[in-house]
């Protein structure tokens, strides 16, 4: 059987032509198929292309296409048959696809650091300013009360002693922990719990310049929606290390 050429191509300045050759597998014998090279226009024995074998001509020009970057670059690659043109171009097609999402994830990737790094910048600058903007907030000192849950789950008034005071926020530590909590004085209810020194201060100040009331009458469990939404708001600005409005 003659074995029609299906491709040419030059890689490290040598020409080679390319076929689908015999499989010469004893091992697999259902493998009948592989892609063979040699030195173009010399009477060398084919050798193998190292693309893989197939169990028909169509398998192995498959097989050919998937693996040819081995060897070399499918763009370059002068072809002669149709069928390989065919599985070539869907290739290309398919990788160029790919590696367009690629770019665009690479991108994107880039972009969210840059972005993050931004960030980073931003709320370091705005640590800096926002421990100026607190060397003002002078806190009093109260007793204060606040609900707690005692052991059976059930409510508790429970005093605080000189607590810091920010208007209608305290912070305070209760319990002997080393935490700090931030509560909310006329609900007695805590917004706030496990949260350094440092922390708590400036979240209690916040709160306080935000001007957020709420008179405390009712479930505690259903604050005002609009309360709700302010305190997180803060929360947000808190965490986002955003200068305070005063």
């Amino acid at each position: 059987m003659k074995y029609k050429l299906i491709a040419m191509d030059k890689i490290n300045e040598v020409d080679y032509e390319f076929r689908i050759g015999p499989g010469n597998m004893p091992d697999a014998p259902r493998l009948t198929h592989m892609g063979q090279m040699r030195r173009k226009g010399s009477d060398n024995e084919w050798e193998s292309a190292m693309t893989g074998l197939g169990i028909s001509r169509k398998a192995a020009l498959k097989k050919f296409v998937n693996n040819f970057y081995h060897i070399g670059s499918l763009e370059s690659l002068v072809i002669m048959d149709n069928i390989l043109k065919l599985y070539v171009d869907k290739k290309i097609a398919i990788d160029k696809k790919r590696d367009t999402k690629k770019v665009k994830e690479e991108k994107e990737k880039l972009r969210l650091e840059k972005e993050e790094h931004n960030k980073y910048i931003e709320k370091t600058k705005n640590n800096i300013l926002i421990k100026k903007q607190m060397l003002g907030a002078k806190a009093k000192i109260k007793n204060i009360k606040i609900i707690a849950l005692d052991n059976q789950l059930e409510t508790a008034v429970v005093e605080i002693d000189k607590a810091k005071v920010y208007g209608d926020y305290a912070f305070h530590n209760t319990y002997k922990s080393v935490n700090y909590t931030v509560t909310h004085i006329p609900s007695r209810k805590w917004i706030k719990q496990n949260l350094k020194y440092q922390e708590a201060r400036e979240l209690a100040y916040r709160c306080y310049v935000a001007n957020i009331k709420w008179d405390g009458i009712g479930d505690i469990d259903k604050m005002p929606e609009v309360f709700k939404e302010a305190i997180y708001k803060v929360f947000g600005e808190f965490e986002n290390r955003e200068l305070i409005i005063i």
